[in-house]
């Protein structure tokens, strides 16, 4: 499927996550693939608060996405391909959760099991989101896929339920189960490849996919190399996160650790046994 139409008529999409309320007003191409991205993001406002607004604007030059929050300001080209564009407006919407609800969002994926959460970070993002799916077929819960929105003040994660982007180069290492959810998924490219499948967890025959919240309790760095069999390493104080270091997180009570990749399977093992332990 390659999105480039021009713009058409405006609507309005409503979500909610956690307390906040969001309207998403825009052309109508648009606010579809943001809808079928965020399809198990409740859409039923609680009222408590003003709605974040984000609007999405086209003419002939450019796409403009703006928020209230400074790095929700968003430009792109005309000829992107719209789902660039609602790209965009997810982080836009991002933006404004963290400027307004004070989150922290991290690029990341995160789990939770017998309600702790698991955040995996990291440049080789395949390999996070190719774990994220194994570990889902092993009983964890989906937290998120791509960004992880985690408290500033308690270091609770919060679920962000946008299926989830897998670029064509890991869905072969993704675990058998995934394959009907696969087949059904819409993909995305550019006129010299497919770039990405957007994964609906719900297609999956592995219980209930998503998470609602949990209390962190450990972060993984996925190193982007891999060697014969995993192992996992303490690592230094290092930056985690814009303004977090892995001292602030073990004063918090969160472990930290680094992760080399060996097969899927026995990365998962390894995994599993030292968060559960």
């Amino acid at each position: 499927m390659l999105y480039q139409e021009t713009a058409i008529a405006s609507s309005e999409l409503r979500l909610r996550i956690s307390d906040a309320d969001i309207a998403i007003c825009g052309p109508t191409n648009v606010l579809g693939i943001v809808d079928r991205m965020l399809a198990h993001v409740p859409r039923s406002w609680l009222g408590e608060h003003a709605p974040l607004t984000i609007n999405v604007r086209y003419d002939s030059s450019v796409w403009s996405v703006n928020g209230t929050a400074p790095a929700g300001h968003k430009t792109l080209g005309r000829l992107s391909a719209l789902p660039r564009v609602a790209g965009a407006v997810v982080s836009s919407l991002l933006a404004e959760l963290a400027h307004a609800r004070h989150f922290n969002v991290w690029r990341a994926a995160a789990a939770e099991r017998d309600g702790r959460a698991l955040v995996l970070i990291g440049d080789d993002w395949e390999s996070c989101v190719t774990l994220l799916a194994h570990l889902h077929t092993r009983g964890w819960r989906i937290l998120g896929g791509d960004y992880a929105l985690v408290a500033g003040d308690t270091f609770v994660v919060t679920a962000f339920k946008k299926v989830l982007h897998a670029n064509s180069s890991c869905i072969d290492a993704f675990p058998s189960w995934y394959r009907r959810a696969i087949e059904a998924s819409p993909w995305y490219s550019t006129p010299q490849v497919i770039a990405f499948y957007a994964i609906d967890p719900t297609l999956v025959d592995a219980g209930p996919p998503w998470g609602e919240q949990a209390p962190l309790h450990a972060v993984v760095r996925i190193e982007g190399h891999s060697a014969e069999h995993p192992s996992l390493e303490a690592l230094e104080d290092a930056t985690i996160a814009r303004g977090l270091r892995q001292s602030d997180l073990r004063r918090a009570g969160v472990e930290v650790a680094s992760l080399k990749l060996g097969d899927f399977i026995e990365t998962c093992d390894l995994l599993e046994r030292w968060f559960l332990a």
